[in-house]
């Protein structure tokens, strides 16, 4: 058996109801149980959608935009806005001031949407509410998408 590889997909969306997007939602997990969506939105009637880990084709996203008669933009670099330098493998450490299972979520999530294949822990015991950051990414990246959570985010010169 031949597994499908698994894409990922940002589209903006325009003029969109609640109604129209219980449908796309529907037909795409109908189409592909395990696809992950995540929407934002941008405004009263403009989204922000991505599509994780679908085994979907991008005609077959584009034939359930065009059922449900949606006006969309596929977004081709969207991860690309923020990455820097991502030629090695690196561990870093930080330092944050993060307080709550709630921020860690988002620092998570925002990371792991720049950065799929990263490996993210948090340990909010240690005095230093440690976030330890390990694979190919931007120093820089990292502490931008924390500061966007929390107040605090340094690297850590030693840690043990």
């Amino acid at each position: 058996m031949i597994k499908a590889k698994l894409e990922n997909y940002h589209f903006n969306l325009k003029n969109i109801s609640e109604y129209d997007f219980f449908w796309i939602n529907y037909e795409f997990l109908k189409k592909s149980p395990k696809t992950e969506l995540n929407i934002t939105r941008k405004s009263n009637i403009n989204y922000f959608l991505s599509i994780m880990k679908t085994d979907m084709s991008l005609s077959d996203i584009q034939w359930v935009f065009k059922n449900n008669t949606i006006v969309y933009k596929r977004i081709l670099n969207a991860k690309r806005k923020m990455m820097n330098d991502v030629s090695k493998y690196q561990i870093e450490v930080f330092k944050t001031s993060i307080k709550n299972g709630k921020q860690m979520q988002k620092i998570k999530s925002d990371l792991l949407f720049i950065y799929p294949n990263l490996k993210v822990d948090f340990d909010l015991e240690d005095i230093d509410r440690v976030l330890r950051v390990e694979g190919f990414f931007s120093t820089n990246d990292i502490i931008k998408v924390a500061l966007l959570h929390n107040p605090v985010c340094e690297i850590l010169s030693d840690f043990e």
